[in-house]
């Protein structure tokens, strides 16, 4: 087969292939993927590693352990390598500096208040810590005041007491406003902290809106919300800052507060502080009508006002003209203070890369994200740096869409947070799918290996999921490797994704042409 500026030839290729730093680790799980198909377990809303390298995440009432390769559930914890009997939908599985599990979540329990709250922490093998809350766990039914509550999310400081972030509003108000609360390390409310462990600010936050805490090296707390705006008005990103004790800090932005207009239909979704004191905060469109950029990170001077060093003026939007782009819903940094953020983009998980000063990372999959096509529906969540660098991410999937939520299944991912050097890698199936050079200025190299004979095609298809050049089309291919190169002087510079289709499913690799 022989087209314009497509040469294909079977050649037998062997040794070493230089991998970028977001490839898939084939040393993970099955090709860099764990998804057991017969775990159901509803899908993962956080991901954790502990000092021994095992892999804890967490999501609809179940605690997951695996082993540090993947190959396994760790039987060491719970029911080999599960506790199922969580008594509540878990929104976080955090692990602590000492590898103890706490998890929070929506008790399960019948005859609650709607605003009830449940938090346990669980011991390295899976059992309940019976020196916390009441045999390893509590239920906050509500706050000291008549409220509707809806809780959040919640964080577990350096000395091991626990912040517990939501909202409020009085049953007579349709405005919800900020809450926190601190809980000592067995569980007890922090009465040092804030008005009785608890602190109430009279900042609007929206309903849907995502609050995150942080803390930072003095013990005190970064705290982010927002507003969000109703379809005519933009929202507002608000950035409080509050010392060890629940107090704000008046040295930051007005009075402890920053506000920052967001543009429309825009939320946020993560929050950080990077080792010189930057503070970092990443939003995105909140449904794909909004014609704004995609998703943004913005740095922050420690005092609240914008940072002038971090990308453009403190404001770095990612942004394809006419393509739909990901909808981020999670930030970590890794080792080098470098920015992650991980979300969906039509239906492939995207993990993207900046440096630490608001630069797209073009080291990471070679223009700065990452997308994995995985031949399910897809529901992504949660990013997490292992100790050695590399990259997990956490989510779930389910097939059809309109799976019961008790038969959605956990789903993680690793990559090399590193460029790396070692025997081109298998997909699960066997398959292979290797670029080179990428970004590419006037050709790139393609080879993939099959471990079985049968149909195959390979595409390139642009940003919006368009067919730019076919390259095989359902063609019988014996097993081997085999290879191709594009260099047509037509194709413009930019973004594409080379997709190979098997018997096996689909793999994709972004490529970028110069």
């Amino acid at each position: 087969m022989h087209r314009a500026g497509i040469l294909l030839s079977l050649l037998a290729v062997m040794g070493s292939a230089f991998g970028q730093a977001g490839g898939l680790d084939f040393g993970f799980a099955l090709g860099g993927i764990w998804s057991p198909a017969d775990l159901d377990s509803g899908f993962t809303y956080s991901v954790g590693v502990r000092q021994d390298g095992v892999i804890i995440s967490g999501g609809g009432g179940r605690i997951v352990a695996l082993k540090p390769d993947g190959s396994a559930l760790e039987p060491s914890f719970g029911s080999d390598g599960v506790v199922d009997d969580v008594a509540a939908f878990t929104y976080e599985t955090i692990v602590q500096a000492d590898d103890k599990v706490l998890v929070t979540g929506t008790p399960q329990q019948l005859g609650l208040p709607p605003s009830s709250f449940f938090v346990a922490r669980y011991l390295q093998d899976g059992t309940l810590d019976s020196a916390f809350g009441a045999g390893g766990s509590l239920i906050r039914p509500g706050l000291p005041f008549a409220a509707e509550v809806l809780w959040r999310t919640s964080l577990v400081k350096h000395d091991g007491r626990i912040l517990l972030l939501g909202m409020y509003r009085p049953f007579s108000s349709q405005v919800w406003r900020l809450f926190l609360l601190q809980l000592n390390v067995d569980g007890s409310t922090d009465l040092d902290f804030g008005n009785a462990g608890f602190v109430r600010d009279s900042v609007q936050v929206g309903n849907m809106c995502a609050l995150r805490a942080v803390e930072d090296d003095n013990g005190g707390l970064v705290v982010l919300g927002s507003s969000w705006g109703d379809g005519s008005e933009a929202g507002t990103c608000v950035l409080l800052r509050y010392d060890a004790s629940g107090h704000l800090d008046a040295s930051f932005g007005i009075g402890g507060r920053a506000h920052y207009i967001l543009p429309q239909h825009h939320t946020l979704a993560g929050l950080a502080i990077q080792s010189s004191g930057r503070i970092i905060v990443s939003g995105g469109r909140s449904y794909w009508g909004a014609t704004e950029p995609s998703f943004y990170v913005m740095g922050f001077e420690s005092n609240g006002s914008l940072d002038a060093a971090f990308g453009p003026g403190g404001i770095v939007p990612y942004s394809d003209p006419g393509v739909p782009g990901p909808g981020m819903e999670d930030m970590t940094l890794d080792h080098q203070d470098r920015i992650l953020l991980a979300g969906l983009w039509e239906g492939q998980l995207v993990v993207a890369r900046y440096s630490a000063d608001g630069q797209l990372d073009s080291s990471w999959g070679g223009a700065g994200l990452v997308l994995t096509s995985y031949p399910h529906s897809s529901v992504f969540a949660a990013v997490e740096v292992q100790p050695d660098g590399k990259v997990l991410a956490a989510g779930g999937w389910k097939l059809p869409i309109n799976t019961p939520y008790q038969h959605r299944h956990p789903l993680v991912i690793r990559y090399h947070g590193e460029p790396f050097i070692g025997v081109s890698e298998p997909s699960p199936d066997g398959t292979r799918l290797v670029c080179h050079p990428n970004p590419f200025a006037t050709e790139v190299l393609i080879s993939f290996t099959l471990e079985r004979a049968g149909r195959v095609s390979l595409d390139l298809r642009d940003g919006a999921g368009r067919l730019v050049l076919p390259i095989i089309t359902n063609e019988v291919r014996a097993s081997g490797t085999h290879r191709a190169s594009i260099g047509s002087p037509s194709l413009a510079s930019g973004s594409y994704t080379l997709t190979l289709i098997t018997a096996q499913g689909r793999f994709s690799r972004h490529v970028v042409k110069q």
